[in-house]
């Protein structure tokens, strides 16, 4: 798909994103999320091994998830790959989201 080792590419918001290929669609985690017909319609940002997407309650301007595309229990059962890729996707997607909203810093969470 032409993303480089861990790179991802943005994409439209709206674009849809096959709900079988999302984190959590197999056991139903997102299907109150947007999706339509099958598919995820709020991600914006893929990558490889994990995706972005803007939250449909966001807390605070700019308040977006980034998710691994693979389901596990814990943070622990992800690849060295694949948390490389989550933290790539990060790590761009937060550049794009200071600049966007002229931010100077970023809150990073992690719910497992």
């Amino acid at each position: 798909m032409g993303y480089g080792k861990f790179g991802g590419k943005f994409i439209s918001v709206g674009l849809d994103m096959p709900a079988s290929d999302a984190a959590g669609a197999q056991n139903g985690m997102l299907k109150d999320a947007g999706q339509v017909n099958g598919t995820l319609r709020q991600v914006f940002y893929r990558a490889p091994l994990s995706y972005a997407i803007v939250n449909l309650k966001p807390i605070v301007p700019g308040h977006v998830l980034v998710i691994p595309t693979r389901v596990v229990p814990r943070l622990a059962d992800l690849t060295g790959a694949e948390l490389s890729s989550l933290i790539t996707s990060v790590q761009t997607v937060g550049n794009v989201i200071e600049k966007v909203y002229g931010g100077d810093a970023l809150t990073v969470a992690c719910q497992v």
